[in-house]
């Protein structure tokens, strides 16, 4: 499934929504300098869905750069947002707390779904913390300027070969993420998105978030991905490789086609970095010796297993995913 999922024209603008999708800390007015790094990442991670902006952002990786626009009001009963592309084709992305609806206007389609979690960049939990601190060395960098505001730089490093650092600039005085950058072996950059433009501190119209395309999709294929429990017999699959850090957050069959078999898709997260591996049947793919793919600093590996394709996807270098991959077998 997901092979057919990285060819859609609209994976990887679902990776820039995702990236900046945090909040920040309800009531903060002063700027925290005396902050210390740990503190400033809790902060982060608190201040989740507190706060309704709007404005321009840019992501780029490597030949590729895309500006787009979002416009995110929270509320009392959750966060509403638009973001649509700025340049090449037209795309649109509609966000209601975990519903998520992509209007591709150029190929007539519409594709709905349900995200697997909040979609939040890094996907910080609470209980995580610890494990960042074990698997990442974690400081402040240079207080600086993003988007014409005053930010403070967070550098997270990896203490192994199993994931990727990170660089986060955070406005002084609301906690809200500015710039994000992904770093690579090398200390290369990897993907960065940045805004070149916010607008805080008043709550965006209504009016804004609702779809330019609502009322004219008449005649547009719609796509649905649904998401259920895992089947009994999902339970035959196990994991036999562990990476370090790396835990199971969540387990479900994902169905694009409503009369498919659908996939079995398994979410491991370190805290910081997410990668979820998923098991169809192979079909007539059952000949291929699998291989490996790289979108940014996504990657993309697959297997054949027992007329399986096991396909793993995540922002982590390709040696965590093959890890994850190759350890994938048929209970026996």
């Amino acid at each position: 499934m997901i092979a057919r999922l990285s060819d859609m024209p609209g994976v990887v603008y679902r990776r820039l929504a995702a990236i900046l999708l945090f909040g920040v800390l309800a009531g903060a007015v002063h700027a925290q300098t005396n902050l210390d790094a740990t503190a400033w990442l809790q902060r982060m991670v608190s201040s989740t869905q507190r706060l309704s902006y709007s404005g321009t952002f840019v992501y780029r990786s490597h030949d590729r750069e895309e500006t787009s626009r979002i416009t995110h009001i929270a509320g009392p009963t959750g966060v509403v947002e638009r973001i649509e592309s700025l340049e090449g084709s037209p795309r649109e992305i509609i966000r209601a707390n975990d519903e998520l609806t992509c209007y591709l206007p150029k190929e007539k389609l519409l594709i709905k779904q349900r995200s697997v979690s909040s979609g939040v960049f890094p996907a910080i939990l609470p209980e995580s913390m610890a494990s960042i601190a074990e698997f990442y060395s974690l400081r402040k960098g240079e207080i600086g300027r993003v988007a014409g505001l005053e930010s403070q730089q967070l550098i997270l490093e990896p203490r192994d070969a199993f994931r990727y650092g990170y660089q986060f600039w955070v406005e002084m005085t609301t906690g809200l993420l500015l710039k994000a950058r992904t770093m690579g072996d090398a200390k290369n950059i990897l993907e960065s998105v940045a805004f070149t433009q916010i607008q805080l501190g008043q709550a965006p119209d209504p009016s804004s978030v609702r779809s330019a395309y609502s009322g004219k999709t008449s005649g547009w294929r719609v796509q649905h991905v649904q998401a259920a429990e895992p089947r009994p017999e999902d339970d035959r699959w196990v994991f036999s490789s562990v990476v370090p850090g790396f835990r199971q957050m969540a387990g479900l069959r994902r169905h694009i086609h409503k009369d498919g078999p659908g996939a079995l898709q398994t979410v491991f997260s370190d805290g910081l970095a997410a990668v979820s591996v998923f098991v169809e049947p192979a079909g007539a793919r059952s000949e291929r010796d699998g291989g490996a793919l790289r979108y940014g600093a996504i990657r993309i590996y697959q297997r054949v297993v027992a007329d399986h394709l096991v396909t793993v996807v995540g922002e982590a270098p390709m040696v965590t995913l093959q890890r994850i991959g190759d350890g994938v077998e048929l209970r026996k």
